[in-house]
């Protein structure tokens, strides 16, 4: 996701599911999550900032989490 902010960032934060997970006030930067770790379902990634003279900007990004696939048991070799 990118934001515009000619006059430079005061700060951001990236929320998933409207919890913080990143926080920082750099130009650029990036956010690893980590799918595996989350439930199945709707998710909304969230960016906003807020730039050196006050103006506030977002941007939104909704993605789906499907089931885990379980890999199947494995049984030993039939030896009877």
């Amino acid at each position: 996701m990118r934001i515009h902010a000619p006059a430079g960032v005061r700060k951001a934060k990236v929320y998933l599911d409207s919890k913080v997970i990143k926080r920082s006030s750099k130009r650029k930067f990036s956010v690893w999550v980590n799918v595996r770790s989350l439930r199945r379902g709707n998710r909304k990634l969230r960016l906003k900032v807020v730039d050196n003279n006050g103006r506030h900007d977002s941007a939104t990004r909704r993605f789906r989490c499907c089931a885990r696939v379980l890999p199947r048991p494995t049984f030993p070799a039939f030896t009877g």
